[in-house]
């Protein structure tokens, strides 16, 4: 029989911007997507290519589509099933483990109930009646954290007793320090043993009269005193006011179990052992050393049985273990995952799979990694394509681009600017774009132990960039985060996915439509607030949500389409036809934001213009103020929230980023990085933890952790400012992958 070639084909595609586009793959090829944040990229491969593919399976599975369908386009022919493998980590189940997600828990079972005679159920690492009972089978409690309760470096007057936040509580430890003679000026580590223990633990025969002010007003009460630490033991104890528990999340800290020593399993389940291990004990193993436990246990086995179970149990493993991923253990929480780790397990599971001739879309692989693990991935997706697949990849990187079959360009620009396939990709000029600086100022933190670091020290320039660099588990994130709680003054921006409910859009979230709202309420006399929660404002066809859902195939299919009434602006006619100076309240949320700043004037109303230009500034001016927050791009969602910061006071602020350009084309980082390099500028000491090769453009300050990953990693290789680094061997790992 002779094979012949065809191409998947997708007709007059115009999903959200695609400006009627036709799209072709050929199959058991390995294509890339790619384009500025918003060009429409996501709309292509998932939007229409998956959404359609979801559809042709629900038609013959009978089954729910399970994804809500908005793709227009006029044809499609020879559509493959489709798998979708995103960055995005929803599963927030902490009992999901990797054994689970990967299904390796059913030969552990089985392995165990062979050698102990029980049944396999009684080594779910999820049945309760297995789980210890310290920490019901999560592995990890809830300890108090003394580094968050006590800055012995601050003296009284400087507010040394981090869980001490109200005024009367300051006042009292001053009033009652002065009556027991301890000095005010000096340091608490420099205190006597005898003064700290007054302070800790001693309680007061009488009460202080104390003065303070609370909302506005000076007022004098009078207390007894309690030991700093009995008070924090109180609090914790006290599981029946909100305000207690609140307060004292802010000190706590997760540990692993005394018990079973983040095992999971009860004694009892431990106490069966194959080759002088439990089940909790490999599962607990790093991945590289379970690896080499497998090996040595192939080697003496003599069950048939028990090998055929160690031959499955090596494949996963040992496939992980190519993908860098050694450092992870069978029993890490799947939520804990970074969005990379997870894509990377999910390529292991489907690169042992037997299945072929199916259509996967892969979510920017690159992204998360380490230079060091980008061929590793590559030779993943590559060996699938070799398996008879068919690979769409939605990328930024370069280096990755080059390892295509082939790659498609969507452009020129972002929202009504993209949406189209370029014959030619337009290029970049690619230089330095910044003048680094230096400082004289440090912020200095040593003997740091968090998880895996290894008793480091380093220090920080005051005003400057500094990019924290290395492998996935080395122990970037722990350094950010140590960082951040042993440091006044700080905000952390996370890279974690923005989350709302159906009405949570950019206006929302950037505080701009609550000000507008009040502005076209005021001006047009209602006697209410504008509002999607009160039915007098909301559009009488949708209820307020914009889109209508509508069952097809009984029911199987569920397909939202934006609602014909109110297209999709969610408030009743009455509302949208409000105007202030003549425009209307339509118009403002449905124009692009750099189109309202060029035809309207908010002149008498300073905050919303300021909002305007800050979402304009971090190049999210082609989006409306209506689009939500679950339909923006990676890219355009990691910008959003870099609003909370933008324009602040900055000076003498620690900004700490946590992937920043995480999603971002090269032309989108660098508006993101002008940004940050404005704000060092002003004063702010910035923080970038970071595995993109494009922010060593902006960075003044280097710090990389390594070597390795997990136990192998946690020490610092380099510490230094940027020109140095390039002089550096350590430069030489990074200069080829990237397009600086």
């Amino acid at each position: 029989m002779v094979s012949m070639e065809y191409t998947i084909d997708y007709k007059g595609i115009r999903t959200n911007n695609l400006k009627g586009i036709d799209f072709s793959i050929t199959e058991n090829s390995f294509i890339g997507i790619t384009g500025p944040s918003g060009s429409g990229k996501t709309s292509l491969a998932y939007g229409t290519i998956y959404g359609v593919s979801q559809t042709e399976w629900s038609r013959i599975s009978n089954q729910p589509v399970g994804v809500y369908l908005n793709y227009k386009l006029d044809d499609y022919q020879n559509i493959k099933p489709t798998i979708a493998l995103k960055q995005d980590n929803k599963n927030t189940n902490p009992r999901s483990v990797l054994a689970t997600f990967l299904h390796l828990d059913r030969e552990f079972r089985l392995l165990f109930s062979i050698v102990s005679g029980l049944s396999p159920s009684r080594f779910s690492i999820n049945n309760p009646s297995n789980s210890c009972p310290r920490c019901s089978g999560i592995g990890l409690i809830s300890i108090l954290d003394e580094k968050l309760l006590i800055d012995w470096n601050k003296t009284i007057l400087e507010k040394p007793f981090l869980l001490f936040t109200k005024p009367q509580e300051l006042a009292l430890l001053e009033k009652f320090a002065e009556a027991h003679g301890i000095p005010l000026t000096v340091p608490i580590s420099n205190l006597t043993s005898g003064q700290k223990n007054t302070l800790l633990y001693g309680k007061s025969e009488q009460k202080y009269s104390v003065k303070y002010k609370m909302g506005g007003k000076v007022r004098v009460r009078s207390f007894y005193y309690t030991g700093y630490l009995d008070f924090v033991s109180d609090l914790h104890s006290d599981t029946s006011h909100i305000s207690a528990l609140k307060k004292i999340e802010k000190a706590q800290k997760q540990a692993l179990c005394p018990c079973c020593h983040g095992m999971k399993f009860s004694d009892h389940i431990n106490s069966f052992k194959y080759k002088e291990y439990s089940i909790g004990e490999l599962y607990a193993m790093e991945l590289s050393d379970l690896l080499d436990f497998v090996l040595r246990a192939l080697q003496v086995e003599s069950s048939n049985d028990i090998k055929k179970l160690l031959g499955n149990i090596y494949t996963i493993v040992n496939r992980l273990v190519l993908s860098n991923l050694g450092y992870l253990t069978l029993n890490r929480s799947v939520p804990t995952l970074s969005g990379g780790e997870l894509q990377r397990v999910q390529l292991v599971g489907l690169t042992t799979t037997k299945l072929s001739d199916i259509l996967y879309i892969v979510d920017e692989p690159s992204s998360s990694l380490h230079v060091s693990e980008y061929d590793a991935v590559l030779a993943d997706l590559k060996e699938l394509r070799s398996k008879g697949n068919t690979i769409l990849m939605v990328e930024h990187n370069p280096y990755f681009l080059r390892n295509t079959d082939g790659n498609i360009f969507i452009g020129p620009g972002s929202g009504t600017q993209g949406g189209e396939i370029l014959k030619s990709v337009p290029k970049i000029d690619i230089k330095p774009f910044f003048i680094p600086k230096s400082s004289s100022k440090w912020i200095s933190y040593s003997g740091i132990t968090e998880n895996n670091l290894k008793n480091i020290s380093v220090k920080i320039p005051e005003g400057c960039i500094t990019g924290i660099y290395g492998v996935s588990g080395s122990g970037k994130t722990t350094l950010s985060k140590y960082i951040e709680q042993v440091s006044s003054h700080v905000e952390y921006i996370s890279q974690k996915v923005l989350r709302g409910s159906r009405t949570s859009s950019i206006g929302t979230y950037s505080g701009i439509l609550p000000e507008l709202k009040e502005l076209y309420s005021q001006s047009n006399g209602l006697s209410h607030s504008i509002s999607l929660t009160d039915s007098c404002c909301q559009c009488p066809k949708c209820q307020g949500k914009g889109t209508i859902r509508h069952s097809l195939d009984f029911s199987s299919t569920i397909v939202e389409v934006l609602c014909d009434e109110c297209a999709g602006k969610k408030y009743n006619k009455e509302i949208l036809e409000l105007e202030y100076e003549g425009i209307g309240f339509e118009e403002v949320l449905s124009t692009p934001i750099d189109s309202l700043l060029q035809r309207c004037s908010f002149a008498k109303h300073k905050k919303i213009t300021e909002l305007l230009l800050k979402l304009s500034q971090l190049g999210l001016g082609h989006l409306c103020l209506s689009r939500t927050t679950d339909t923006l791009s990676g890219g355009e969602s990691q910008r959003l929230k870099t609003i909370k910061v933008i324009g602040k006071r900055t000076k003498n602020k620690i900004l700490i980023f946590d992937e920043p350009l995480k999603g971002l084309g090269i032309s989108d980082a660098i508006k993101l990085l002008k940004i940050f390099k404005t704000m060092s500028e002003n004063g702010a000491t910035v923080i970038m933890v970071e595995h993109s090769v494009v922010g060593f453009l902006a960075v003044d300050y280097v710090i990389e952790l390594g070597p390795g990953k997990g136990k192998l990693g946690g020490e610092v290789l380099y510490e230094g400012w940027i020109n140095d680094f390039k002089e550096s061997a350590h430069w030489e790992k990074y200069k080829d992958k990237g397009a600086i």
